[in-house]
């Protein structure tokens, strides 16, 4: 288990924050994820055998899939 903090510079509002807190943790891999809207950073506890900081990193952007 490891956890990261990214810098999340491209959302727009709180509902954004939601959207990417949940999308985050669809995933089964991602145990964790905190996302604040003020402070532009997410807090992502992980298990580092089944997913890489690269696919989280592809994950946090809003608009992704």
């Amino acid at each position: 288990m490891k956890t990261v903090t990214f810098a999340i510079t491209d959302l727009i509002c709180c509902g954004d924050q939601q959207t990417l807190e949940q999308k985050l943790k669809l995933n089964p891999h991602i145990i964790d994820a905190a996302v604040n809207f003020v402070t532009e950073q997410a807090t992502i506890t992980y298990h580092e055998e089944m997913i890489t900081e690269e696919e989280i990193k592809k994950k946090k952007d809003p608009m992704s899939t």
